[in-house]
């Protein structure tokens, strides 16, 4: 015949004092046992879990995951306090056994049955909790309003509780309100901005016998900041063009540094200086620390060309605080269009053929360059590609570029200007100037030892 078992085995617990008031005792260590209804297997070792019902953080008495201790029988685990049950720690206890299994595999049941114990130690314990909008005890506390919560472990009569901060947002003695128990009581914190640092919270009450709780409360300490995060941005590849960074087509890399390691992930765009309405957004993300992160944002050759704004949003930190925006060095512009000519000026008239002697010719380029061209004139007939390299004359500005050719008898024809070379601040390369630009005029007949100039 085949056992089919379809329910994991059934955990009980007992404990080596009374589980309804565990006295505070470093010598005679408390120990909890384990009974499980079927034979476990020692590939699977139980593993316990203890934590206050009070307080959602770990004290002296609560138990991250460990592994139980087998004995001598094979149903039976246990587990011991090594340094006893300890004072400032008290009030009632969960219990949790996981990770054990039976021989056909079947993990324990949960709950296990009798999980709970209490901590009496005849003088009452104090557990502070501090919610903050929809956060419970968050790492850190921003500006505005936080209900510090008082759990005691025994009931506080007659006389309310008061409470006593010191440090950031100070708060001098204030009696606490009352909650459906009296075991519970709360107290508005509000912290102003410009407070910033750690916040040591006390609070004393006294039992229906007069007996006060225990100092330290638990959890009192808390840190306070209401300062929010700044960013800097760098970009890659980019040059500097009137001290702001200027990109072209290509795909570039922002580096954002912020001042302070944030709590959740940012989020940023390009987003088209004001009044437009044109952006780029990030393709990927990455997080190279809590402070560092890098985005990459893909700039076609078809993105509206001008200034635009780095944004960044959901960049928070611990306490909840968003990240100042704009940043700095936040301005980037964007510069897909290569550089052209809109005017060109010759210093002698070619609208008829010229003669022999200087010609200079200016050209007027739409935008600043970072890169002079080459400046130089092509031979059109009767020798086509012959060139004249040009000298370059100092101008007023990076969009004008003034170039002089010397003409003797042998370079009678018709020419055209070039202008190669040459690239605006965002690396894009201006096209060549040519023919549709600059048509040309045919060579007169009757003048057929000038110079003309197309």
């Amino acid at each position: 015949p085949c056992e089919i078992r379809m329910n994991g085995p059934t955990v009980t617990l007992t404990y080596s004092a009374n589980s309804a008031a565990v006295p505070v005792d470093a010598v005679n260590r408390f120990t909890i046992t384990a009974t499980f209804s079927s034979l476990i297997v020692n590939t699977a070792t139980p593993t316990i879990s203890i934590g206050s019902t009070l307080s959602s953080q770990p004290g002296l008495n609560t138990v991250a995951a460990t592994s139980m201790s087998p004995t001598a029988q094979p149903t039976v685990w246990t587990f011991t306090y090594a340094n006893g049950i300890r004072s400032g720690n008290d009030g009632p206890f969960l219990v949790s056994v996981t990770g054990a299994r039976d021989i056909a595999g079947n993990p324990n049941k949960q709950p296990a049955i009798n999980d709970r114990f209490v901590v009496a130690s005849g003088t009452p314990s104090v557990y502070l909790d501090y919610s903050q909008g929809s956060q419970v005890n968050p790492p850190a506390l921003r500006a505005g309003v936080v209900i510090v919560t008082a759990t005691f472990t025994e009931p506080i009569t007659p006389t309310a509780p008061k409470i006593v901060i010191a440090g950031a947002a100070p708060v001098v003695s204030t009696p606490m309100s009352a909650t459906t128990t009296l075991t519970v009581w709360t107290y508005p914190w509000a912290i102003p901005a410009g407070q910033n640092g750690n916040a040591s919270v006390s609070v004393t009450g006294k039992n229906e016998s007069g007996t006060q709780n225990s100092l330290p409360p638990f959890n009192s300490s808390v840190l306070v900041d209401t300062t929010n995060p700044t960013v800097s941005y760098t970009y890659s590849p980019s040059t500097v063009y009137l001290g702001k960074p200027i990109v072209t087509t290509d795909t570039v890399t922002v580096q954002a540094v912020f001042n302070e390691p944030l709590a959740a992930t940012p989020a940023f765009v390009l987003q088209e200086a004001a009044p437009g309405v044109a952006s780029v957004n990030s393709n990927s993300l990455n997080r190279v620390t809590a402070s560092t992160w890098t985005a990459t944002f893909p700039i076609a050759a078809g993105q509206k060309n001008g200034r635009y704004v780095m944004h960044v949003s959901s960049a928070l930190d611990a306490a909840g605080n968003p990240t100042t925006d704009p940043g700095a060095n936040s301005d980037l512009l964007i510069d897909t269009q290569q550089p052209q000519v809109s005017q060109l000026v010759y210093s002698k008239d070619i609208s008829r053929p010229i003669g022999s002697g200087s010609l200079t010719v200016t050209a007027t380029f739409n935008e600043a360059l970072k890169v002079i061209p080459t400046m130089r004139i092509l031979q059109i007939r009767p020798q086509s590609g012959r060139l004249l390299p040009g000298v370059l004359s100092a101008s007023t500005t990076s969009s004008i570029v003034i170039a002089t050719f010397t003409l003797g008898g042998a370079d009678e024809g018709d020419w055209r200007v070039s202008a190669i070379g040459g690239a605006d601040f965002a690396g894009n390369t201006n096209l060549e100037i040519d023919l549709s630009r600059n048509p040309p005029r045919p060579r007169s007949r009757s003048r057929s030892r000038s110079t003309s100039m197309s």
